[in-house]
């Protein structure tokens, strides 16, 4: 089984001094997904300094993530 989705990393909030970004959500399309149901995904980085370097390579692209079940 396995689930995908698309989008553009945007930062929607910060919390806790700028330490945590948490980015717009990311929807997962399922046979039992409707407008009222449904999975998504939150993509969110931590960072003491508030640097965020890693999760800032990623702001403004557009990425694909990939849920995989392996077992």
């Amino acid at each position: 089984m396995r689930y995908t989705t698309e989008g553009l990393v945007q930062i929607e909030s910060s919390e806790d001094g700028g330490q945590a970004k948490i980015c717009q959500s990311f929807p997962i399309t399922t046979g039992h997904s409707d407008d009222e149901n449904g999975m998504f995904i939150i993509l969110q980085s931590w960072d003491e300094d508030t640097v965020h370097t890693d999760l800032n390579l990623l702001v403004g692209k557009k990425v694909k993530i990939t849920i995989e079940v392996i077992e």
